[in-house]
This record gives C-alpha cells, structure tokens and sequence, in this order.
C-alpha cells in the first residue's frame, strides 16, 4: 500500500509499473488509452519505447482539440471511432513492428 503522503510522481510510478508487469506479453500486444489527458498523457509518454513489448498504437477522446494529434506515435482518434479503429488494429504484432 502506498502511504497517503507520497508525491504523485511516486504514485504514477507504481501504477505505470504495475500496469507495465500485467499486461507486458511474450507475444506482444497493440494498446489502446481512452482519455489523453494529464494521466493519459503521463501513461502513452512512459510505456512509448519503454515496454519492447507494448505497442500503443491509438489514444481516444471527445476533445475536439485532440482529435488527430499525434501522442508518442499514437493517433487521438474521437471515442466515437473507437470500435473500428481497434477492428482496425487488431492484427497481431510482428517483431519488426514494436515501438
């Protein structure tokens, strides 16, 4: 447990860690962040490049702002477009293709 008087720097660690070790697979996995926010933001900017693994590969919003921006190599689709972006990008990664 994480003691109430931690730095959010400290939290957003453990939690990026922890998320890190459950979803990092042998054979690689596509991601996808809905909400780029402060916390979404902090979450596509640790795992780009950091999880050989892991490859976050769209980031959605109803900002329309961020729509079409590129966060670390991950295109802000509308949550609208959720559905077939991940049909989209759904096809298994190939070793070549990890961030």
């Amino acid at each position: 447990m994480v003691p109430l008087c931690c730095p959010i720097r400290f939290v957003l660690d453990i939690l990026i860690d922890l998320i890190g070790n459950i979803i990092d697979t042998e054979e690689g996995l596509n991601a996808c962040i809905l909400g780029i926010g402060n916390l979404g933001r902090a979450i596509v900017r640790y795992f780009s490049g950091k999880r050989t693994k892991l490859s976050i590969v769209a980031v959605f919003d109803t900002n329309s702002d961020k729509i079409g921006n590129i966060y670390h190599n991950a295109t802000c689709y509308h949550v609208d477009d959720m559905a077939k972006v991940i049909k989209e990008t759904r096809e298994p990664l190939t070793e070549g293709d990890y961030q």
